[in-house]
């Protein structure tokens, strides 16, 4: 396995959101996440229309924040869980 990706609704915020995004460490830079993450939003767009989407990130996880930006999300300047929360309209 490569990896493992997971979303649904956050049953404290009611936000629709990719709660993990998990690549082996030596898959990483491969460009794994980032496609599991596009064919994601996708998926999302397909099943829910447009509708907003969040994930979130450890501030010091800069690459994570980096490939979340490089697809559309940008930060809300929420801090939740300790993470800075991303978001898309889809």
């Amino acid at each position: 396995m490569i990896g493992f990706l997971m979303y649904g609704v956050d049953s404290e915020t009611n936000r629709m959101e990719m709660s993990r995004l998990m690549i082996d460490q030596h898959f990483q830079g491969r460009g794994y996440g980032k496609q599991a993450t596009k064919q994601l939003l996708e998926h999302i767009i397909n099943t829910y229309g447009g509708i907003e989407f969040y994930t979130s990130a450890e501030p010091e996880n800069v690459n994570a924040i980096k490939l979340y930006e490089s697809l559309g999300f940008k930060k809300t300047g929420e801090i939740m869980w300790d993470e800075v929360v991303l978001k898309i309209q889809l």
